[in-house]
């Protein structure tokens, strides 16, 4: 019996390592995209659903959108949203064609309030 459980173990542990490599590469090349930005100080409490051509969670309170208008948005969350980095996926309403400071994400964990759009540049090309 001991000597067929520590295979298990090993696989477990193995698909864990592997797992975790893949989630730390997901958040280093979110950081890298971010990097290529600055922020303006400029904010927009909503921005269109039907702009939004992609978001990129950059980690547990940060998520980068852009825009078919090529306009990108960084939205710093009201607060840490428990394993959203990790997970890397969420959710929002299908609701009146924005998405705005006032509405939640809805990820495994439960729903994340969203906060104000900052307007990003993008950085010039060295």
């Amino acid at each position: 019996m001991k000597k067929m459980l520590f295979p298990l173990v090993s696989t477990i542990v193995l698909t864990t390592t592997w797992a975790m490599a893949g989630e730390i590469t997901a958040i280093e090349a979110a950081k890298e995209k971010l990097n290529k930005y600055s922020p303006t100080g400029e904010f927009e409490k909503c921005i269109n659903q039907s702009e939004i051509k992609n978001a990129t969670i950059i980690d547990d309170t940060r998520i980068l959108f852009e825009l078919r208008n090529n306009k990108t948005y960084l939205n710093t969350l009201d607060g840490v949203c428990s394993r959203l980095g990790t997970n890397r996926q969420f959710s929002y309403p299908p609701s009146r064609g924005k998405i705005c400071s006032t509405d939640f994400i809805t990820t495994e964990r439960g729903p994340c309030g969203l906060g104000e759009f900052e307007l990003l540049n993008e950085k010039p090309s060295s």
